[in-house]
């Protein structure tokens, strides 16, 4: 057994040697197989530098901003009209920046993008300052090989890899290192669903459906503390500051606006004229009794009982098109699920309105008459944070009487374009007059409205 132990190591370390001085053997050691063919490992592994300089630049110097957001490493894709952002990692290998500005998210056949793409340019929007980029699923070839296919259609940016598990990684491309374009992935369960919207919920409640959706890919820097981690770039701050957060429901009849505040899960709301229906029961906590007429249709759903994931997915079995849901307060507030992954399984889009404009809703389901959902950044999550807090009777409110009609009458100056504020208002300041056992003033927002 020794003796052959011996002449294997000894075998072993000859055929090494001859392998290293063999000049008929053109290939060098560090390369690896791709199906057949033998490629040569690049002697630089990353175009990522983990180590670069955090530190903001002022916001007058756009180039110190460039270089900031060249070295960033991961970032976010924001979809407007989209409840939350995609988190992405940059990959190893790429040449190329993520595009600046509005970006057009093409989702080609085939999926694997292992293959030359079919039809691809009939996704180019010439009336459009776009720049493009391609989503693919992970799998069947190399990362490199799917940044090289899409490099081949010139007016591309950029290829996006859904992975195909949990978490992200920043890919490696030792086959494609140099390649002159954008390269990133995103994690599983983000991809599935933005694939599951385009494919399924858009086809069917979008006049605007296709295979694509218009993005911002916006790498983030986080300062050395961890604290504070924003845009590389202003002008991406920017345009992050102008998507909206809400809307107005439009309604045949005539009522003070009805606003509404988008949840921090589900999907981009659909477009175009909609039916409403009303949960049975009304808190959607329990077995459906009215399934068959809810099926593609808004539904009316009143908070309380059981939690806004189960209501959501309640409805979305239901076959529900989405979930409008009535707050038991006169404020409205962006809904969340925890943990926040257990909201990526809900596939359809989820507002609140206010107690009130749940009434002016089921009196229009009752008329027959349809809504529309119309985005606006007037309508915005902190403003409305604002009018929340003053339910605080404690902590949001003045110690004497004269002071807090003063604040009362203040914040009504505020919001006097917004009925549904003014009646939130009013309800938070009759609250803490009720903890001060002081009657309220007759003169109420109603009779302002």
């Amino acid at each position: 057994m020794y003796l052959s132990i011996y002449l294997f190591t000894i075998l072993t370390i000859y055929y090494l040697i001859s392998a290293t001085n063999d000049e008929s053997n053109d290939r060098p050691i560090s390369e690896f197989k791709i199906n057949d063919e033998w490629v040569a490992l690049p002697e630089v592994f990353s175009i990522l530098d983990f180590s670069a300089n955090s530190s903001f630049p002022s916001d007058d110097d756009i180039e110190g901003q460039q270089q900031l957001r060249s070295s960033r490493y991961w970032g976010r894709i924001y979809i407007p009209g989209w409840p939350q952002t995609i988190q992405y990692y940059r990959a190893h290998f790429g040449t190329r920046d993520p595009p600046i500005g509005l970006t057009r998210l093409i989702f080609p056949n085939p999926r694997t993008g292992c293959s030359s793409f079919e039809n691809i340019d009939r996704y180019q929007d010439l009336t459009k300052n776009l720049s493009y980029v391609v989503v693919v699923d992970r799998g069947i070839c190399t990362f490199g090989s799917k940044a090289k296919i899409a490099a081949e259609v010139d007016w591309l940016s950029g290829v996006i890899v859904i992975n195909n598990e949990p978490g992200l990684d920043h890919l490696p491309g030792p086959d494609a290192h140099d390649v002159d374009i954008s390269v990133i992935s995103i994690p599983q369960l983000e991809g599935t669903q933005l694939t599951n919207y385009l494919f399924t919920y858009s086809s069917t409640y979008s006049s605007e459906s296709d295979s694509f959706i218009d993005a911002y890919i916006v790498p983030i820097n986080c300062d050395k503390k961890q604290s504070i981690c924003l845009p590389a770039t202003v002008v991406e701050r920017d345009y992050i500051s102008l998507l909206a957060e809400g809307g107005i429901i439009q309604t045949k009849s005539t009522y003070p606006t009805i606003e509404f505040l988008l949840s921090k899960f589900g999907v981009k709301l659909p477009s175009g004229s909609l039916s409403l229906a009303i949960a049975k029961p009304i808190d959607a906590c329990t077995n459906l009794t009215n399934i068959p007429s809810l099926t593609n249709k808004v539904v009316l759903v009143k908070r309380g009982n059981c939690s806004f994931y189960d209501k959501a997915m309640n409805i979305q079995q239901a076959k529900g098109a989405a979930i409008i849901l009535a707050n038991d307060k006169e404020y409205i507030t962006r809904m969340g699920v925890d943990p926040r992954l257990k909201g990526l399984e809900i596939d359809i889009p989820v507002v609140m309105v206010t107690k009130r404009s749940y009434s002016y809703l089921a009196a229009e389901f009752y008329l027959n008459n349809n809504i529309s959902f119309i985005t606006s950044i007037d309508v915005s999550a902190t403003s409305w944070f604002d009018i929340e807090k003053l339910y605080d009777p404690i902590s949001e409110w003045p110690r004497s009487e004269a002071f807090i009609t003063k604040k009362y009458h203040e914040m009504k100056l505020i919001h006097s374009q917004s009925p549904n504020k003014l009646l939130a208002i009013e309800e938070a300041y009759n609250l803490k007059l009720k903890t001060l056992n002081i009657k309220p003033d007759s003169n109420s927002v109603r009779s302002e409205l």
